[in-house]
């Protein structure tokens, strides 16, 4: 019964045959045994394994690629998930950012962006995932609308960096293992980190890991290039940050101010001052969540606190 279930369709699995035979016959039987009797009709073609290679990839300098990319878990009592918002070089290994938080929101990647490009300078490109955080995705599943191509649209993500002319592009979809520098710190940091940790809250969970990545920085010897990741520093393409951060980093948005001289963003209405008089211009907003600042043709007009 095994063989004529075989032949009858030899691309079914042993653990197809053996429940078709199963059903037949009344009686259980496993795929172990499926494969027993193929292997002894000399019937058994085990299927071949495809094997990919990939191409081992490295920067060449200190700051010409980094990897940016956030891990999760229940690691901290409390808390339902915390999130590790990471950012490493590719040429050193060197963590050059880093924040623990409770969301892994656009606003907190912002920051995280904010915090390496103030202190390094800004970077020869910037790698991550395909999250829409990251990369506009759009699948034109509804028949009422069409979408333009993804060149017409930007994450703020995508926007800073193309603001700062910073190069920002992600791997192809369903292939985490091109980011594998960055997943491999990820597994050693649940390793000897996570697992030892001694805080309470994300306050004290960032101080021990700033501690930690010091530790990380200056001794931790890396196993494929065999160095420190401070001895990877030079040579570095880092090139200074000449634009104003408080205006990259930001969402950005547009108004028309009413005859009220007011505008309203998120259900709440603010009021402009009497001069200049720009009722019914649009005006740009420079919004983070601590406040909102209002730009008339690249001219300061009001900030607005939340």
């Amino acid at each position: 019964l095994v063989m004529e279930m075989k032949e009858e369709y030899p691309h079914r699995s042993n653990q197809r045959i053996a429940e078709l035979t199963s059903d037949k016959l009344g009686e259980s039987l496993c795929a172990a045994t499926v494969r027993k009797i193929l292997i002894e009709q000399e019937k058994y073609h085990p299927q071949e394994s495809y094997k990919r290679s990939y191409t081992h990839f490295e920067a060449d300098k200190f700051g010409q690629l980094l990897q940016l990319d956030t891990t999760e878990g229940c690691w901290l009592t409390g808390y339902r998930r915390i999130y590790l918002i990471l950012v490493i070089d590719d040429y050193s290994r060197m963590i050059v950012g880093y924040k623990w938080v409770d969301s892994d929101s656009t606003w907190n990647n912002i920051e995280v962006l904010r915090e390496v490009i103030e202190e390094y300078g800004k970077p020869g490109g910037i790698y991550t995932d395909n999250s829409s955080k990251f990369k506009t995705i759009r699948h034109n599943n509804s028949i009422y609308q069409t979408h333009k191509g993804d060149e017409y649209y930007e994450t703020e993500i995508q926007r800073i960096m193309r603001e700062l002319k910073v190069p920002f592009f992600s791997h192809k979809p369903y292939e985490p293992t091109s980011k594998g520098k960055i997943e491999r710190l990820f597994r050693f940091i649940q390793e000897r980190f996570v697992s030892e940790h001694t805080a309470t809250n994300l306050k004290d969970l960032n101080f021990e890991f700033a501690c930690w990545t010091d530790w990380y920085n200056k001794e931790h010897q890396i196993r494929t290039t065999g160095k420190i990741p401070r001895e990877r520093t030079k040579p570095s393409t880092w090139m200074p940050l000449s634009e104003d951060p408080d205006r990259i980093f930001c969402y950005k948005d547009s108004r028309k101010v009413d005859r009220c001289h007011q505008f309203s963003y998120q259900g709440e209405v603010y009021t402009l001052p009497k001069e200049p008089c720009l009722v019914a211009c649009k005006i740009d907003l420079e919004i983070t969540p601590h406040n909102i600042r209002c730009y008339y043709q690249n001219k300061f007009i009001e900030i607005f606190f939340r």
